[in-house]
C-alpha cells in the first residue's frame, strides 16, 4: 500500500478529504513506466505465479482508488493485453519457477511469458464515484510515472510522481490545484483572466530518502507507521488503518480487472467476493474433515 505514502500524493490524499474538490466525481491514475525487471527463476513473467499483472503489480492501485475514493467498489470494466513486452523471450523450464496450470507453450517446448504489458480499468464505485486506471509498462520514456487526478464539483487536484531512478527532488513531485469560478455568461468559455489561478505545491522529499530507495520515501514512511502500529505507538499519519480488508479488496479488483478483460464484459465484485466466500468454506469443511 506504499502509494498511499508516496509525498505528493499524501498531499492530494489530504486535499481530496478536506474538500478542496467539493464533491468528488471522478478519479484518475495513470502509470507509464519501464517493463518488469528480471527476477529470480524468472517468476514474474507467468500468471501462474503471480495472478497476472493486473493482480501482482497494479493491487496497490486499486487500494490507493478505495481510500481516496472512501468507498468500495461494485463493478469492474478492464481491456488490456501484451503488446510489447517479452514476446521475444522464452525460457526451458528447469530455468524457472513456476507453479502447474501455465499453457502459453512454443512448438519447440520452450515456456513463453503470457503477462499483461498495458490495461485500462474503469472502477464504478458504491458512492458514484467512477475511478480509472490506466497502464502502460512499455512507457518508460515519461517525465513522470505515476500521474493522478482527483475531480470533483469545486474543483481538480493533479498528483505527479517522478520516473524510477530520479534521485533528485527538482520538479519531480508535487501537486496542482486548481479550483472553479462561476462565470456568469454560459453561452461562452469562462475567460482565463477571471478564473482562479493553478497553485503548484512542490512536495519535499528528504535526500536521503530519494538516495535510499525510488518511491520517494514511501516505503520508508510506510514501514515506520508499520512500527508504530505494532508497537502500539501513536502515529499522526493519515494512513494509518490499512488492514486484512484494504488487501483483500485490492488483490479481488485485480482478480476481477483480469476476468473482465478475458471475459470482455462487467465483473460484479459480488461475484469475486461470492466465490472467496466459498473457496474459504471449502477450506473449512476440509479442514474439518483432516481433524475427524
Amino acid at each position: 500500500m506504499e502509494y498511499r505514502y508516496y509525498p505528493s500524493i499524501a498531499r492530494l490524499i489530504k486535499e481530496v478529504h478536506g474538500g478542496s474538490v467539493g464533491k468528488l466525481h471522478m478519479f484518475s491514475i495513470r502509470e507509464h513506466r519501464f517493463p518488469f525487471l528480471d527476477k529470480v527463476g524468472n517468476w514474474n513473467r507467468f500468471t501462474v505465479n503471480t495472478g497476472d499483472t493486473l493482480v501482482e503489480k497494479a493491487c496497490h492501485f486499486f487500494d490507493l482508488m478505495r481510500h481516496v475514493v472512501q468507498s468500495n467498489p461494485v463493478s469492474i470494466f478492464a481491456t488490456g493485453n501484451q503488446d510489447v513486452n517479452h514476446l521475444e523471450e522464452s525460457y526451458s523450464p528447469d530455468s524457472v519457477v513456476l507453479k502447474p496450470g501455465h499453457k502459453k507453450v512454443s512448438k519447440e517446448g520452450s515456456l513463453l511469458s503470457d503477462i499483461l504489458d498495458n490495461a485500462y480499468v474503469v472502477v464504478n464505485f458504491e458512492n458514484g464515484v467512477r475511478a480509472l486506471l490506466d497502464l502502460c509498462m512499455f512507457a518508460e520514456a515519461s517525465k513522470h510515472q505515476e500521474e493522478l487526478a482527483a475531480v470533483g464539483s469545486k474543483g481538480k487536484v493533479e498528483a505527479f510522481a517522478p520516473s524510477h531512478g530520479q534521485k533528485e527532488n527538482s520538479q519531480g513531485s508535487f501537486i496542482r490545484i486548481g479550483r472553479r469560478t462561476e462565470w456568469v455568461s454560459r453561452a461562452d468559455a469562462p475567460d482565463p483572466k477571471t478564473m482562479n489561478p493553478i497553485e503548484e505545491i512542490q512536495t519535499e522529499i528528504e535526500a536521503k530518502l530519494m538516495e535510499a530507495g525510488d518511491h520517494g520515501g514511501a516505503t520508508y514512511y510506510e514501514q515506520r507507521d508499520f512500527t508504530n502500529v505494532v508497537e502500539n505507538k501513536d502515529s499522526t499519519s493519515i494512513h494509518q488503518g490499512v488492514g486484512i480488508e484494504d488487501g483483500v479488496y485490492a488483490v479481488l479488483m485485480g482478480v476481477a480487472a483480469h476476468r473482465s478483460i478475458d471475459g470482455n464484459r462487467v465483473v460484479l465484485m459480488s461475484e469475486v467476493f461470492d466465490e472467496l466466500k466459498a473457496a474459504k468454506e471449502r477450506l473449512q469443511n476440509n479442514s474439518k474433515k483432516q481433524k475427524i
